[in-house]
Order: C-alpha cells, then sequence, then structure tokens
C-alpha cells in the first residue's frame, strides 16, 4: 500500500530547527495554509482554509532552516500522518486556547519553493531522504 500528498501553500510559521539526542537527525517544522475559493450550489463565493503541519527531517530540515520563510509559496509532497486511534486528523490540546483543536500533519518527502522569491535555491535529491516514523 501507498499513500502520498502533494500541497501548495503559503508558509504561515517557521519553528526552529531542532536537533534530536545521539545524533539521530534534525527536524524542522513548517506550518502552511492552503486556501480553495469555490461557489457552492447557491452560487455564494466561499474559502475553504487548511492548515498544514509539515515536518522536515534531515537534509530536508536543513534545507528549510536555510531558505523556507514566512510568506513564501511552497509545494510539499510527503506522507499523511494519521492519528493513531482515530485514523483522522491529529487532535492535540491547546494549553493557549484550552481546547482540543485538529490538524493535518505532512511529513515532508520533497519541498519546492513557488515563484515569488529572488533566492536561487537548490533542490535537493529524493534519495536517500526516506525517514522512518519517529
Amino acid at each position: 500500500m501507498f499513500q502520498e500528498t502533494l500541497i501548495v501553500g503559503m508558509v504561515q510559521a517557521v519553528g526552529p530547527l531542532q536537533y534530536l539526542p545521539m545524533d539521530n537527525g534534525s527536524c524542522k517544522r513548517i506550518t502552511v495554509e492552503t486556501v480553495r475559493n469555490f461557489r457552492d450550489n447557491t452560487g455564494q463565493q466561499r474559502r475553504e482554509k487548511i492548515i498544514w503541519r509539515v515536518s522536515a527531517w534531515d537534509k530536508w530540515a536543513d534545507w528549510a532552516d536555510k531558505y523556507v520563510r514566512t510568506g513564501m509559496y511552497l509545494q510539499v509532497r510527503g506522507r499523511l500522518h494519521a492519528d493513531e486511534i482515530t485514523g483522522g486528523p491529529v487532535v492535540r490540546y491547546d494549553k493557549n486556547k484550552a481546547q482540543y483543536v485538529s490538524s493535518f500533519d505532512l511529513v515532508a518527502r520533497d519541498i519546492v519553493p513557488w515563484g515569488g522569491t529572488s533566492l536561487e535555491i537548490e533542490r535537493l535529491p529524493i534519495e536517500g531522504n526516506e525517514v522512518e516514523d519517529a
């Protein structure tokens, strides 16, 4: 069995680069928002926003730490990480909101910047970037 998810959206937040203990790699968390504008069956203009929590590991984490900034557009290809209990979006408790919130978590396998940047960005090869479940 195989599943892959592809999103294109705007970076809303970029977390710090985190190093795992005992030199087991690095991880970078990126929050990406995707938006779909459409008309519903009554003709009303609608907007659907989804927040994705993207986890970039090892080489992709280092690349993201160097190049990814809030406001830029990214194409992210990866594996959807489902909640282990429900099989749906990951549910966690938000202390600031004092309530449970859900999000779609994506483990990145490939990240490509989309226009709007003057940076000369080198795209990393996919080979060897597969990461086991952390």
